[in-house]
């Protein structure tokens, strides 16, 4: 699963495409948007079509070298404090 998306990201959702009774651990990273001072939020964004490549060849060497699954979600726009 590799997906680029402007909407909350599903974190339960991205595990469950990982998970199977043949994997034996499951490692998410989830990252937040942290209260510090006046901040409400932050903006992010990406080319759509040259992120999605890179997240494609990081993750056929990661699934490759570590013999992994792996499933990678980038949230693009306004992402408010405390969400992923």
């Amino acid at each position: 699963m590799i997906e680029i998306i402007d909407q909350e990201i599903d974190v339960q959702g991205v595990i469950a495409s990982v998970a199977d009774s043949e994997v034996g651990a499951i490692v998410p990273f989830i990252g937040t948007v942290r209260e510090e001072g006046a901040l409400t939020g932050l903006f992010y964004d990406c080319h759509d079509r040259m992120a999605e490549k890179v997240l494609r060849e990081i993750v056929r060497a990661a699934e490759v070298k570590f013999d992994a699954r792996v499933a990678v979600v980038h949230r693009v726009g306004w992402v408010p404090i405390g969400e992923a």
